[in-house]
C-alpha cells in the first residue's frame, strides 16, 4: 500500500508501526496511515486488506492403468483456489496426459510423475506432485 499527500516534508505513521508512504503487510486487517504535514497538521485514512485465500493442492490417490483400464483420471477437485485460478498439469517420466490438462481432472495412460500447478490472480501459484502411478503389462493384475 502506498500513501500519498500534497506537499513536501510529510510523515506517515502507519497502525502497524511502519513508517513512510509504502507499506507492505502479509495479514489482512484494516490498516490506518497518519500524514503529519510540516506545519503539524494530521490526516488519517484507513484501508482494508483482504487476501485470496492460500493455495492448497489435494491429489487423489489414482487407480492403477492396466490392460483392462489403459487410461485413468487424475483428481484434484479437493484443491483449494481463489476464483480465476488457472490449472496446469505436466507430466515426465513417461507420464502422458490425454486430455484436461488445463482442469483438475486430466486424462492419462500411461505410469509417470504428473504435476499440478495451479495459479491464481496475482500470486506466483504452487505445485503440487503425483508420482509412480502403476501399469501392469505383464498380466500379473
Amino acid at each position: 500500500m502506498t500513501a500519498t499527500a500534497q506537499g513536501s516534508g510529510n510523515t506517515f505513521l502507519w497502525s502497524n508501526g511502519v513508517t513512510g508512504a509504502t507499506n507492505t503487510v502479509t495479514t489482512p486487517g484494516t490498516y490506518k496511515v497518519t500524514v503529519t504535514s510540516p506545519s503539524d497538521c494530521q490526516y488519517q485514512k484507513s484501508i482494508t486488506v483482504v487476501m485470496d485465500a492460500a493455495i492448497t493442492i489435494n491429489i487423489a490417490a489414482p487407480s492403477s492403468i492396466t490392460c483392462t483400464l489403459p487410461q485413468i483420471t487424475l483428481n484434484a477437485t479437493a484443491s483449494v483456489y481463489q476464483s480465476g485460478a488457472a490449472f496446469l498439469w505436466t507430466a515426465s517420466n513417461g507420464g502422458a496426459i490425454v486430455s484436461g490438462a488445463n482442469t483438475l481432472t486430466p486424462t492419462v495412460n500411461n505410469s509417470g510423475t504428473y504435476m499440478l500447478t495451479i495459479t491464481g490472480t496475482g500470486y506466483s501459484g504452487k505445485t503440487g506432485l503425483l508420482k509412480s502411478l502403476l501399469k501392469y503389462l505383464d498380466g500379473s493384475y
